[in-house]
C-alpha cells in the first residue's frame, strides 16, 4: 500500500499505520486468504508497486487498534500459553499458514483463543450464528494446530468492542454486558475441516489458474460483496418505523393498495442496495473493473427510472 497524510497527523501515526508485519511465511495462502474471496488474494498479487492502493492514514484507525491490543497480549509472559505460533500444513498440493494468536495448553489438549477488534453489531451477529467467517477461520486453525502433532479442544473468540456503550448494556435485550466479550465456536468434525479446507483451496486453485493462464480474474460473489439488496418500505406518514419490507416495488405497491385507510395516510420509502465492502471496506476497490462495472449498472437503472417516470 501507498499512504497518505491528508490530515498532517504525527509522523508516528504515519510510521505506525505503514507497519504491515504481516506475512504468510512459505506457504501458497494463509487460513485468513484461504477464507476469503478468490478476487481478493488476486488482486493482492496485482495491485503492488506502482498499482499499490492509495489509502490515506486517518482512515486506518481500527487496523491500528488491533494492531495495537495485538503488541499488547505479545509482552507479557504467561505460563503454559503458546503465543502468536504460525503454523502449516499441505492440502491439495498447496501449503496453507496460520498465526494463531493464543493456544492454551490443558492437559494434551490446547484451547485456542482469538482477538477481534470490532462492533457491537458484528458481535451481535456473530452470536445469531451470521458470522460464518469467525467460525470457519477457527476450525481451520484448530486443523493446523491436530495437523502438527496437537489436540484441540475449545474455540474462542475474544472480543473487543470498539462502540460498546453502557446505557445501552443496562437497557437493550441481548446487547453485550461488557466491553471484552469471550465467545465460545463450534468446534466442528475433523472430517468436515478438512473438506472445507479442500474445498476452499480448489476454489482459490482454479481461480489462480484462470489467472495465470489467461489473465481472467473471478469475481466476487454478492456474499463477498456483502451485498444488500434495494428495498421499498411501506409506512405511516411521518413514521420512522416500516410497516413491511418488500424486494420490489411493484409488490409494496399492491401492499399499500390493499391496506385500509389512515390518518395522514402511507409513504413508500426506497431503501438502496449496498456493497457494503466495495463501498467502505475493500483497498482495491477504486482499480476493480468488477466494482466499476456496477457502478455503472447503477446510474444506467436509475436513469432508466427517471426517464420511465
Amino acid at each position: 500500500m501507498k499512504f497518505t497524510n491528508n490530515q498532517n497527523l504525527p509522523q508516528s501515526v504515519v510510521r505506525a499505520a505503514a507497519d504491515d508485519r504481516y506475512s504468510r511465511g512459505k506457504a501458497d495462502i494463509s487460513v485468513t486468504s484461504l477464507i476469503d474471496a478468490p478476487r481478493q488474494h488476486i488482486m493482492g498479487q496485482i495491485c503492488v508497486g506502482d498499482k499499490a492502493p492509495v489509502i490515506d492514514v486517518s482512515t486506518r484507525l481500527w487496523p491500528l487498534l488491533g494492531t495495537a491490543f495485538h503488541s499488547l497480549m505479545d509482552h507479557d509472559y504467561e505460563a503454559d500459553v503458546i503465543k502468536e505460533e504460525r503454523l502449516f500444513t499441505e492440502c491439495e498440493g498447496w501449503t496453507i499458514s496460520g498465526a494463531i494468536d493464543r493456544q492454551i495448553k490443558r492437559g494434551r489438549k490446547h484451547d485456542i483463543e482469538d482477538f477481534k477488534v470490532t462492533s457491537v453489531y458484528t458481535y451481535m451477529g456473530a452470536e445469531r450464528g451470521e458470522k460464518e467467517g469467525w467460525s470457519d477461520q477457527l476450525n481451520l486453525y484448530a486443523e493446523l494446530v491436530e495437523a502438527n502433532g496437537k489436540e484441540v479442544k475449545n474455540l474462542y473468540i475474544i472480543a473487543l468492542l470498539r462502540d460498546w456503550r453502557p446505557m445501552e448494556a443496562k437497557t437493550r435485550a441481548g446487547y453485550p454486558p461488557t466491553p471484552i466479550m469471550r465467545m465460545k465456536i463450534e468446534k466442528k468434525p475433523k472430517a468436515e475441516r478438512i473438506a472445507f479446507m479442500k474445498e476452499r483451496v480448489e476454489l482459490h486453485q482454479t481461480a489462480q489458474a484462470s489467472f495465470d493462464l489467461h489473465g481472467e480474474i473471478v469475481e466476487c460473489t454478492d456474499d463477498e460483496r456483502w451485498e444488500t439488496p434495494a428495498q421499498w418500505a411501506l409506512k405511516r406518514k411521518g413514521a420512522k418505523r416500516a410497516l413491511k419490507l418488500h424486494d420490489t416495488e411493484r409488490a409494496i405497491m399492491a401492499d399499500m393498495a390493499s391496506r385500509p385507510p389512515v390518518a395522514g395516510g402511507y409513504e413508500i420509502e426506497e431503501r438502496k442496495g449496498q456493497n457494503r465492502r466495495c463501498e467502505e471496506y475493500c483497498d482495491f476497490a477504486p482499480m476493480c473493473l468488477q466494482w466499476k462495472a456496477i457502478q455503472e449498472e447503477i446510474v444506467i437503472e436509475q436513469v432508466m427510472k427517471e426517464i420511465e417516470q
